[in-house]
């Protein structure tokens, strides 16, 4: 009994891991237009009362009577059906009582909501909606599916971020972190809003460390020495998944982002965007100076990248998967993957691996900080209870790192988007995404999220939004470790740019390569002409010049 409660709480907690998994696909390369961070209160109309008496002529008091009347015309009332087409799974009570609240506050509007499968099989599904042309679906998340943001199928929130909006009273850009509307779209467009930030952490079984005799690893070659010693022991030593879809989006695929950007950290300046530049900004790129130092240096509030200037270095053989700094990066992954994860890891799926370590089968386990926030009822229904650690990524060592340190992956999380569809509907559609975004819209949302014993992904995007205290003690006592995406050069960690070919042909060359099919070399001269194969699939996806590699200065959309 104690097994089936303890699997049942662990899909709930898979399912919201499956949720980020969506989101921190993340969509490579893609940076943020610097916005202020204005903090305006809202303004309150006082009561006339209090207003000392003016004696007026009653005809001026008639006529100005009568202007007000047409400046205090009623706001138009609502109308329509929004539909929600996202994979709520064990959430889905919280978007019943988000949009019964909604619908109370504009009663002739219908909210639908679609409760969708997650991972590859939401992926395929919105793709093919939005190539058929027309979809019931409203409100969807975005990220998996940036091949359709240049051909007009999404919102831009920029007109709306702009308007004031009543559920904050205040101008809504006002009201949110700049991280939640980072641009996302091949000119600039922010297609997606973002409502948590999320680290991804090392977690560790602090009674099973203890039996060992070990402490955390302060470095890769740490980490392989104790996991000898937890097989030696009889733990599994890392619960970690490597199915297709955990491979690609989910714990082993973040792992794999974020080390990429320590081997590759150091070459940011060679592509961030310079003068003469089609779309450089002398405000923020003509003042940005590289600190390697700073994990924070290079956020797209900062400094954007020139993503074409990369793809003609990988095209011309000048940087990619080609190289010592890739092919030592895999034989360190070699020392852990298959030794050191569980049996059967190329089968494994997130929710397998997460009760290895739940069962107190596994010493360690990869995952985002909510697992901690929620930890303590995790444990109601554990077998046995045991105490709960975490490190952060233990940095690799070797000749070809460029940093002694390895970032976290996250960031904003959420990727919410609207499809576009005609004015008055897309209107509506953001009119719901403006309360949801709302100090109201998150306050129902973590009430909901107490009440079912769940946890946000981290810290709100949203301003004045006041998180319990049990949330805000784990997530504040953290700290921050940076955000690997913020790389350029990630562009390759996977397939390149997240084209969906090339990630195949990744996952299958990978797994062949930790199989002991092919040795590394074969495997990372195969990787580039993969990533070279694909660089005119991604052009095509964005709708770039075929030729807009020979100059990447200019535009490549015109």
């Amino acid at each position: 009994m104690l097994l089936k409660k303890s699997a049942k709480l662990i899909s709930l907690l898979v399912a919201i891991i499956m949720l980020m998994g969506l989101v921190l696909v993340g969509c490579r390369g893609q940076q943020a237009n610097s916005q202020p961070d204005v903090d305006t209160p809202a303004v309150e109309n006082e009561d006339s009362a209090d207003e000392p008496a003016v004696e007026e002529n009653e005809e001026e008091v008639a006529d100005e009577n009568e202007e007000d009347d047409v400046a205090l015309e009623p706001a138009r009332e609502l109308e329509g059906t929004i539909t929600i087409s996202i994979p709520m799974a064990s959430t889905l009570p919280i978007w019943e009582e988000l949009a019964k609240v909604y619908k109370e506050k504009n009663p002739k509007v219908e909210v639908v909501l679609d409760d969708k499968e997650s991972g590859s099989a939401y992926t395929d599904w919105l793709g093919n909606q939005l190539a058929g042309g027309e979809t019931a679906a409203d409100i969807v998340l975005v990220n998996t599916v940036a091949q359709y943001y240049s051909e007009g199928k999404f919102v831009d929130y920029a007109e709306y971020l702009t308007q004031e909006i009543p559920y904050m009273g205040k101008i809504w850009i006002d009201g949110l972190d700049p991280a939640s509307y980072r641009s996302n779209g091949p000119n600039q467009e922010i297609f997606a809003l973002n409502i948590d930030s999320v680290q991804v952490i090392w977690f560790y079984n602090k009674d099973i460390f203890n039996e060992v005799g070990v402490e955390p690893p302060k470095d890769w070659d740490e980490l392989i020495e104790i996991c000898a010693k937890f097989k030696e022991a009889g733990y599994t030593p890392l619960a970690l998944a490597g199915d297709a879809q955990s491979f690609w989006e989910m714990t082993t695929g973040w792992l794999f982002r974020m080390y990429h950007d320590q081997y590759w950290r150091d070459m940011e300046p060679e592509v961030a965007l310079r003068e003469g530049d089609y779309n450089y900004d002398p405000e923020r790129d003509g003042t940005w100076e590289f600190d390697i130092t700073d994990i924070a240096n290079d956020t797209p509030e900062k400094i954007k990248f020139n993503g074409l200037r990369i793809a003609k270095m990988i095209q011309d053989g000048e940087v990619g998967p080609d190289s010592d700094r890739y092919r030592e990066m895999y034989e360190n992954f070699a020392k852990l993957i298959p030794e050191y994860v569980p049996k059967g890891f190329f089968g494994m799926s997130v929710d397998e691996a997460n009760q290895l370590f739940i069962q107190g089968e596994a010493a360690m386990k990869v995952d985002i900080a909510a697992f901690a926030a929620n930890f303590d009822k995790t444990m109601e229904d554990a077998p046995t209870k045991f105490e709960l650690g975490y490190f952060w990524s233990p940095p690799m060592k070797g000749e070809y790192v460029a940093v002694d340190y390895a970032r976290s992956l996250g960031g904003p999380n959420g990727f919410i988007g609207v499809v576009n569809k005609s004015k008055e509907q897309n209107d509506l559609s953001m009119d719901f995404m403006m309360f949801y975004a709302s100090p109201e819209g998150q306050s129902i949302r973590y009430r909901m999220m107490e009440e079912l014993e769940q946890a946000p992904a981290g810290p709100s995007l949203v301003h004045d939004v006041t998180m319990p205290e049990k949330w805000e003690s784990v997530f504040g006592g953290m700290g921050y470790m940076g955000e690997c995406d913020n790389n350029p050069f990630g562009c390759f960690a996977r397939g390149f740019n997240d084209e969906q070919q090339s990630v195949r042909e990744w996952v299958d060359n990978a797994q062949q390569y930790f199989n002991g099919e092919i040795d590394v070399e074969e495997f990372s001269k195969r990787m580039q002409k993969v990533m070279q194969d694909a660089i005119p699939r991604w052009l095509e996806i964005n709708n770039y010049r075929p030729d807009a590699l020979d100059d990447p200065s200019k535009d490549p959309s015109a």
